[in-house]
């Protein structure tokens, strides 16, 4: 549970972060120190420091290290859109996955896509 606790603080995230962007670090590696925030994206997504360790990570491995992110959204797309924090992690999952990885929330955005472009972060 280190990481899931490092990830909510700011000098745990930076630290989280550092490691994610260090080369030498293998993906596998990026994958372990991010595996304790399984079935907790939602929350983590939103908190001020943990949305940063999210990004950091959906950008520093290949997409499919980072499926559980997704699959942690489907259902809640619109909500974590519309979500200052939480809006962050949708645009790098679309940064950085093919589009047919991220197609669920694509269509769950769609579908909600006349409030969400009224709200100041949807």
């Amino acid at each position: 549970q280190c990481s899931l606790a490092l990830a909510y603080t700011p000098s745990g995230s930076r630290l989280l972060q550092l490691a994610m962007e260090t080369d030498g670090i293998s993906d596998d590696t990026r994958a372990l120190l991010v595996d304790q925030l399984r079935g907790h994206v939602f929350a983590a997504a939103a908190s001020p420091h943990g949305n940063h360790v999210l990004q950091k990570f959906i950008a520093s491995v290949p997409p499919q290290r980072f499926q559980f992110i997704i699959d942690e959204l489907l259902g809640r797309a619109a909500e974590a859109a519309e979500h200052q924090k939480r809006c962050r992690i949708l645009e790098r999952l679309l940064e950085h996955c093919p589009g047919g990885m991220t197609a669920g929330l694509v269509e769950e955005l769609l579908l909600r896509a006349s409030r969400l472009a009224r709200h100041p972060f949807g």
